[in-house]
C-alpha cells in the first residue's frame, strides 16, 4: 500500500512540478518492508517444513533434540 501511495504522490507531485522526497523516501522503504516480508515468510515456511518433516518419522509425543530444545509431535 505503501509503494502505491508513493508513485500516486510522486505523480501528482511531477505534474505540479514540485519535488516531493517524502513520496519518494515512501517507495523505497515499501520495497524494503516488502522484500523483507517475503524473506520472512520463506523462512517461515522452510522452518514450518523442516519441523514437520522430522515429525513426520516419529511417534506422537516429546522429543529432546540434540541442541537442547523440546519436540512436540502428535
Amino acid at each position: 500500500m505503501r509503494i502505491i501511495s508513493g508513485f500516486v504522490a510522486v505523480s501528482r507531485s511531477e505534474r505540479a512540478r514540485v519535488r516531493n522526497t517524502a513520496a519518494t523516501i515512501a517507495i523505497v522503504l515499501g520495497f524494503i518492508f516488502l522484500a523483507l516480508t517475503i524473506i520472512s515468510t520463506i523462512l517461515l515456511i522452510a522452518t514450518a517444513g523442516s519441523l514437520f518433516a522430522t515429525c513426520a518419522g516419529l511417534e506422537p509425543g516429546e522429543y529432546v533434540l540434540d541442541d537442547g530444545r523440546t519436540l512436540t509431535c502428535g
